[in-house]
């Protein structure tokens, strides 16, 4: 019997996950115990796939970038993660454990031992401490069982003699295992309905076909025993995947819909199978669509008397023959576009949409479509998408309307609350992008209970336009470089961390650093007006990357308190006043980034007092005008701030040509420089020149640190 986890073997669909790692530390304890494999012990708190529902304790790394790690030791693969640290990589694990996995042990079982298993999970135990009532077994001395069904898994057991090392897990609560109250209903007198009580699927799918869920076999040969899949062992291979508990997934990408069998593995699963032409025909009937296009023409036409929305009104030929979206044939006039990229557009102006779709013209499209002709008109409404994590939605659920899932009300503080638009009388329209419009409140309770542990994105109908606090600071950017840096540590949003230099703009600042009011910690929302809020810190930059050659409009929620990135804030110093900020430009040298950044943050300050100010660029140089008196010389020198020695409030530190003049003495400062250089500056209000004098003293205390 192979000693090791064969990776020749296929494994279970439902128990893999592939997910994109961008550049930097992954934030994973591997397990010190298992040295033969590289198996997930702890998840950091700083890490990017933390919330992943995908990687948890007992996930295991089989494949990173196009290489299978699956035989590598532990020491292997931290190595080859090592080397590929500054690199963006994709990683594939393995669930050996349910996300609800607490703790992965191994212990070693030695001869008298007394272990008794129910399907395998152990029921009593006797000298072995390590091990407990309530364990999983996973794998008997290296060898898999979590590729077997129990019986064979048992067999492996009981064939193996003592002693003998056994890996296991343990979770703090009970796996569910209740029965859905409602089972699908067959599509067709050809359809397959199975009811599936393991974690694992125990299923082949066609990684060829990616827009729908292809069975092509089973795992193993004893998957195909399982019970509920053996009266159908001969027929299941070559259909799809049509509805999982209920909703509609025939019109659902490969990959969404193994996501979702993927978060529902601890609860039972009831899952239609249909042939290729009911999988046709449901696809034609679907309520919701989408369709891929490549880059390039739409070729369609949208109705300019619906202003607030985007409605197909026809079509127009692309080069000669029809676009996409015609050839199709999913889509006709009176089809409203709600997403684009899985963006959801259906709130924004018609205007907006088309302006979206034109910077999008030459990157590929994933379009999706509320149908013309729906009858259900709760799905033609705008609608708000809500990231929201594991535990509670915060939302009580009106149990008085038993056919549909309406808001009854809102927890405050919750992370539907942040959303103004969802009040009683919302709907919930979807979960993860899948349509819940036709469950009864009975089994989409049930579908959230069962996703309570995983992070999910729902969708309500509001009537409310999109608006924004007026804290947000929206910034106009021009195409190329945005100049940001996104905290990695943050996986469920896009957080300013830090500013990066930006080749295209004078002194290699980028605009969003020269307006000054993007703090360290603040939160991109929009782009162009589409809501990022639910998106993740990967969809969000790889959107960013597709309008990267287009000008757009940035919208950010700045943080409460001080910035929540760790790096090192550069000295600050306060913004002089509003009534003085004109002539402070004539008069005090500070650099032309400085003053621009100042003037535009004067506009959106409206507190009594003063906002910050960053210090400019690296704090290793100062820009010196030359002054006449009156104004200030566009033409400027170097002086470099190691050079600084001293500041002097008044005129003791001024040079003789300026020392007579007639100006208030609380108004002047004097900077020296070397041994006998000395800069002189008139401000325009004590304020004013109290700015300055911290400024280049925090200055020279960063030079002497």
């Amino acid at each position: 019997m192979d000693k090791r986890w064969n990776i020749s073997r296929p494994y279970d669909v439902g128990k893999i996950v592939q997910v994109e790692v961008s550049p930097g530390p992954l934030g994973l304890h591997l397990h010190q115990s298992i040295g033969y494999c590289a198996v997930v012990d702890t998840v950091l708190d700083t890490s990017p796939l933390k919330g992943h529902a995908g990687v948890h304790c007992g996930s295991r790394v089989i494949r990173i970038n196009d290489q299978d790690v699956s035989t590598k030791s532990r020491e292997a693969v931290v190595a080859l993660l090592g080397q590929l640290k500054d690199q963006k990589k994709t990683i594939e694990f393995y669930s050996m454990a349910p996300p609800t996995c607490t703790a992965l042990v191994q212990v070693e079982v030695p001869t008298g031992s007394s272990v008794q298993l129910e399907h395998l999970t152990v029921t009593s135990v006797a000298s072995v401490d390590e091990l407990r009532v309530g364990d999983v077994l996973v794998a008997v001395n290296d060898v898999d069982l979590t590729t077997l069904d129990a019986t064979k898994a048992l067999a492996v057991w009981n064939a193996t003699p003592f002693p003998k090392r056994v890996i296991s897990y343990r979770t703090q609560s009970p796996l569910l295992a209740t029965t859905p109250s409602q089972q699908a209903s067959p599509y067709s007198p050809t359809s397959i309905e199975v009811i599936i009580a393991d974690s694992s699927l125990g299923l082949n799918v066609d990684s060829a076909e990616g827009k729908h869920v292809l069975i092509t076999g089973f795992a193993t040969p004893a998957d195909a025993q399982r019970s509920y899949y053996q009266p159908h062992r001969d027929t299941l291979p070559g259909r799809f995947v049509a509805s999982v508990n209920g909703i509609d997934v025939s019109s659902f990408p490969r990959d969404d819909v193994l996501g979702l069998l993927g978060k529902l593995a601890l609860v039972p699963k009831t899952i239609a199978l249909v042939t290729s032409d009911d999988m046709a025909a449901l696809h034609a009937k679907a309520f919701r669509v989408m369709v891929d296009v490549a880059p390039g023409s739409l070729g369609v036409d949208f109705d300019g008397n619906c202003t607030n929305s985007t409605v197909l009104s026809g079509f127009r030929p692309v080069n000669g023959s029809p676009g996409a979206l015609e050839r199709s044939g999913v889509v006709g006039p009176g089809s409203v576009l709600v997403a684009v990229n899985h963006l959801n557009v259906s709130r924004l102006p018609l205007h907006q949409t088309i302006d979206l779709l034109k910077k999008l013209t030459d990157v590929p499209k994933r379009l999706t479509f509320v149908r013309g002709g729906t009858s259900s008109s709760v799905l033609t409404q705008p609608f708000i998408d809500v990231s929201v994590p594991p535990g509670s939605i915060g939302v009580a659920l009106n149990s008085s309307i038993a056919s549909s899932t309406v808001v009854q009300g809102v927890t405050p503080g919750s992370a539907v609350d942040e959303f103004s638009g969802i009040r009683p009388g919302s709907v919930l329209v979807a979960v993860d992008g899948f349509d819940v419009t036709t469950l009864p409140l009975a089994k989409t309770t049930e579908l959230l209970r069962a996703l309570s542990g995983h992070r999910k994105v729902l969708s309500f109908t509001t009537s409310e336009p999109i608006g924004w606090p007026t804290s947000c600071v929206a910034v106009a950017v021009p195409p190329g470089p945005l100049g940001l840096e996104f905290d990695s540590a943050v996986a469920e949003a896009a957080i300013v961390q830090g500013f990066a230099p930006v080749p295209t703009s004078p002194d290699r600042v980028g605009v969003i650093q020269l307006h000054g009011g993007v703090a360290l910690g603040s939160r991109l929302v929009a782009v162009d007006g589409v809501d990022v809020r639910s998106k993740s810190l990967m969809d969000i930059t790889a959107f960013l990357r597709d309008v990267g050659k287009a000008a757009k409009t940035l919208r950010f929620i700045l943080p409460h308190g001080a910035p929540s990135s760790p790096k090192s804030s550069p000295p600050m110093a306060p913004l002089p006043r509003q009534h003085s900020l004109e002539i402070l430009q004539k008069q005090i040298s500070l650099t032309d980034d400085q003053v621009q950044a100042m003037h535009q943050r004067r506009v959106s300050d409206t507190t009594d007092s003063p906002p910050l100010l960053r210090v400019y660029k690296d704090q290793k140089n100062m820009l010196v005008h030359e002054w006449d008196g009156k104004l200030k010389s566009i033409n400027y020198t170097h002086q470099a701030v190691s050079s600084f020695t001293r500041v002097t409030k008044g005129k003791a530190g001024f040079s003789k040509k300026h020392a007579a003049s007639d100006i208030d003495d609380n108004l002047c400062l004097s900077i020296g420089a070397d041994k006998s250089k000395s800069y002189d500056y008139i401000a325009t209000s004590t304020e004013d020149r109290d700015a300055l004098a911290g400024l280049v003293e925090s200055l020279i205390r960063t030079k002497a640190t």
